[in-house]
């Protein structure tokens, strides 16, 4: 009898480690943002929002799904001013999965506002459009 419940728990590790899957540290994720994001409208700790771009497949298993909400966050927004251009720099934190877990993510994404004699008047904030593509990577192993 401890032989068979031995065997039983074994088959069980066994199967259980092996249905495991896992998203390596460094694997590449593709992010698109919801919204402009404008350097002259937002400050520093200020939160923005992306999407996953398309699902993420593990050994063949769909372990992501397209869609999925991550969140940013603004290090630098500076708007552009006649003495000089804007600048926006932010960072890219978490991947939220549907059961609440986060993946921590890492990346990072500049933009500067333009100015040129055009632009003496009005100079350009610096501006990220809505839908751009930002390729982001997991920061440590994540096991599902």
């Amino acid at each position: 009898m401890k032989k068979v419940i031995t065997l039983i728990l074994f088959i069980f590790i066994s199967l259980n480690v092996f249905s495991q899957k896992v998203i390596k540290s460094g694997t590449e994720l593709i992010l698109k943002n919801l919204k402009e994001i404008d350097g002259d409208k937002l400050d520093e700790g200020d939160r923005v929002f992306f999407m996953l771009n398309a699902d993420y497949f593990v050994e063949g298993k769909k372990v992501l799904r397209k869609g999925l909400e991550a969140i940013g966050t603004i290090n630098k927004a500076k708007g552009s001013t006649i003495l000089g251009r804007g600048q926006l720099n932010l960072s890219f934190n978490l991947l939220y999965l549907e059961d609440g877990r986060g993946i921590k993510l890492t990346g990072e994404t500049d933009a500067k506002g333009t100015f040129s004699a055009f632009h003496l008047i009005t100079p350009k904030d610096p501006k990220i459009k809505k839908g751009t593509l930002f390729t982001v990577h997991v920061l440590e192993d994540f096991t599902f």
